[in-house]
């Protein structure tokens, strides 16, 4: 299993191999532990492990409590808000000032990030700008 401290925001972080639908898992403890746990399956994809880090480090900075991502639609609130945390933090505003003409596949390909994330930072580029 792979593990280590992301001592710059006092999170551990490790791999875990689950199964069905969960990917991810976010737990911050009543007594201050936090622990971001990416599928281990995630390992050999590297644009969708990119994805559920940030995702759960969206869970981090925006939400108390014990998040999981499942591998299906995103119906909670929260959940929303993670994904469109990932899909800033992976895409950022500057990337996409570099050049006009983005499509949600010419930004998956430049910030190897997966599909469905960069269709979700095109949206909001388009909605709310970079």
């Amino acid at each position: 299993m792979a593990q280590f401290y992301i001592s710059e925001y006092n999170v551990y972080y490790a791999t875990f191999p689950f199964r069905g639908r969960i990917r991810e898992r976010y737990v911050r403890t009543s007594d201050g532990i936090k622990v971001l746990t990416v599928d281990r399956r995630a390992l050999g994809d590297t644009a969708m492990h990119k994805h559920l880090i940030a995702h759960g480090l969206g869970h981090h900075f925006l939400h108390q409590g014990n998040h999981c991502h499942l591998h299906t639609l995103y119906l909670d609130k929260q959940e929303v808000e993670a994904e469109q945390f990932a899909a800033v933090l992976l895409v950022p505003p500057g990337v996409l000032r570099s050049e006009d003409g983005w499509t949600p596949r010419k930004i998956a390909l430049r910030c190897r990030v997966p599909t469905n994330v960069a269709a979700r930072r095109f949206r909001i580029m388009e909605r709310v700008g970079m």
